[in-house]
């Protein structure tokens, strides 16, 4: 009799339970049994919008600046006029506090150790053109008054160019150009370019710079293999690549290759 009854009351009760509906998801920090739902989660029937999703996921990312009524950012105040507002917390500036030059703007004119007009009178005759190209002076002479600029270059107290960095040549087709790079020790800021231009290509001939600058040997044996330019004056004057029978200066924009 004891067994039926308690039988009976525990269908009653498993009627209840089914009958009865779903209760509410407790609020956040409340405890679910031996577990603790976690603050901020979203009920399922409360789910955000698409939209409301999207916009809280650009603002975790920083894509997206957050409301400026929130605690946690504060707004700088307005700035008054002809006073400058302060810059952003984190902004890049460059070291010095200089601003990058626009994109697209024209290059800076970099000044050079010495004014160029007082260059073209201190060299003298034989100066074809004095241009400032990046901060490095660039001195333009005739093949004829190669010598004479290049030893002034190297003696005069105000240049002291005692150190030929290298030297190459150049073909434009009309003509050739040999340039060289000058250094001085004296003075490391110097720098300076030298060219002779407007050389004949059929027969292209200048004056050799080695017994100013004796690292200009090699360099200019190399612009006689390739280029084919003939340097008076030079004490060993033969290919430093090639062998002596090979026809023609591989360089030139006119040369024939052979396929």
């Amino acid at each position: 009799m004891d067994d039926e009854q308690h039988t009976n009351e525990h269908d009653e009760s498993s009627d209840t339970k089914r009958e009865e509906k779903p209760s509410e998801r407790p609020p956040a920090g409340e405890a679910v049994g031996d577990a603790q739902a976690p603050a901020g989660a979203p009920h399922p029937e409360s789910a955000p919008t698409p939209e409301a999703a999207r916009e809280a996921s650009q603002q975790r990312s920083g894509r997206l600046p957050e409301s400026s009524t929130s605690p946690t950012t504060p707004t700088s105040p307005p700035a008054k006029e002809g006073e400058k507002q302060p810059a952003a917390a984190g902004s890049a500036r460059p070291a010095g506090g200089a601003r990058p030059a626009p994109r697209g703007a024209a290059a800076p004119q970099v000044p050079t150790w010495i004014d160029l007009e007082e260059l073209k009178r201190l060299l003298g005759e034989g100066v074809e053109a004095v241009e400032n190209q990046w901060g490095t002076p660039v001195v333009t002479v005739q093949a004829d008054q190669l010598l004479r600029i290049a030893e002034k270059l190297r003696d005069d107290e105000r240049f002291r160019f005692d150190f030929l960095t290298t030297m190459t040549a150049v073909d434009w087709r009309s003509y050739l150009e040999t340039v060289y790079l000058l250094q001085s020790y004296e003075y490391p800021t110097h720098h300076l370019t030298l060219k002779v231009s407007h050389l004949d290509s059929d027969n292209p001939r200048v004056p050799s710079v080695t017994g100013i600058w004796e690292a200009a040997g090699w360099p200019e044996r190399e612009a006689y293999d390739l280029m084919g330019i003939y340097f008076e004056g030079h004490p060993d004057l033969r290919r430093l690549l090639l062998p002596e029978d090979w026809e023609g200066h591989p360089l030139r924009k006119a040369y024939d290759y052979i396929d």
